[in-house]
């Protein structure tokens, strides 16, 4: 018997299967209960990546406690422009802090000395990151 609450992945959301392939999530998570064990499982339709080796765009039904959040995150300098040594993809939900504290705290400081190194005034301050 399943005594946690399911998972749940609301539409548009990016994520990594059990394999290693990437898609969005096309709807939000379905709870399905089964009549003949009482096992509730959630499921989401999702869409692979158009780069997907295997299925191109396909979109399959998979069990939701398979599938991974990844966000994608770009360091933006106070400007508003993209870092290019600034930008991490598909990373997981739960190092998303970690690699946003190390964009914050590291590349933004070396952006920052680079363009101090070329006579211009920039600020760790005003760098922020965001998910995309």
């Amino acid at each position: 018997m399943q005594t946690a609450e399911p998972t749940t992945i609301t539409a548009g959301t990016r994520v990594k299967t059990t394999g290693g392939r990437y898609a969005v999530t096309v709807d939000d998570s379905t709870v399905v209960r089964n009549s003949e064990s009482g096992l509730v499982t959630t499921t989401n339709l999702i869409r692979f990546d158009a780069d997907d080796h295997l299925s191109p765009n396909a979109e399959w039904i998979w069990l939701t406690d398979q599938l991974t959040v990844v966000h994608n995150l770009r360091l933006i300098d106070g400007e508003g422009y993209t870092v290019p040594v600034g930008i991490r993809i598909n990373v997981p939900d739960t190092d998303v802090n970690k690699v946003r504290q190390c964009l914050l705290n590291d590349v933004a400081a070396q952006d920052v000395a680079q363009w101090a190194a070329w006579g211009f005034d920039s600020y760790v301050r005003d760098y922020r990151v965001v998910t995309y």
